[in-house]
């Protein structure tokens, strides 16, 4: 989605990019004999991205912007279109209408759910400001130390460490 074109764009290696280098390390040696067992493979030196699963408690990865957080999978979709495209007043209109919200680097979440062609998307619930604090304190009492903190939405899985 829009963290591959991102990744892409800037160079550095996608899941689908991880893959075909290990399928390339697969490549079997010279049997010694027609017995399987024979064949060995070279290692693998390229890690792969391990992503969030549902329960799990995630970090927003760092970005110059915000990360668009759709408030369902169509919304998320739309703004993903809009972001690729490069059109900000649009991905802003889109924000508004949908009520989705823009997720900064640092912040805290809980995976909720998980949808998609090997669950590339996931619904998340927004635990903490980039900070790290939930709540901020004053002559008047407890309250959220973001608007965002509560709200639920949905994010790229690339999004999420």
């Amino acid at each position: 989605m829009f963290v591959s074109v991102l990744l892409r764009m800037s160079g550095l290696q996608t899941r689908e990019d991880a893959a075909r280098t290990q399928a390339e390390h697969l490549v079997p040696t010279q049997p010694k004999s027609t017995n399987v067992k024979d064949y060995q493979s070279k290692p693998i030196s390229t890690p792969v991205a391990s992503h969030a699963h549902i329960g799990d408690t995630a970090t927003v990865i760092e970005s110059n912007g915000f990360w668009p957080c759709g408030s369902t999978p169509e919304a998320l979709d739309e703004l993903t279109k809009w972001a690729v495209r490069g059109d900000h007043s649009e991905l802003m209109r889109t924000m508004r209408s949908t009520r989705s919200i823009g997720l900064m680097g640092g912040m805290q979440v809980k995976v909720l759910d998980s949808r998609g062609f090997l669950a590339q998307i996931r619904r998340v619930r927004v635990l903490t400001n980039a900070s790290g604090e939930s709540s901020l304190h004053d002559e008047q009492g407890f309250f959220a130390a973001d608007p965002r903190i509560g709200r639920e939405c949905w994010i790229d899985s690339e999004t999420l460490r």
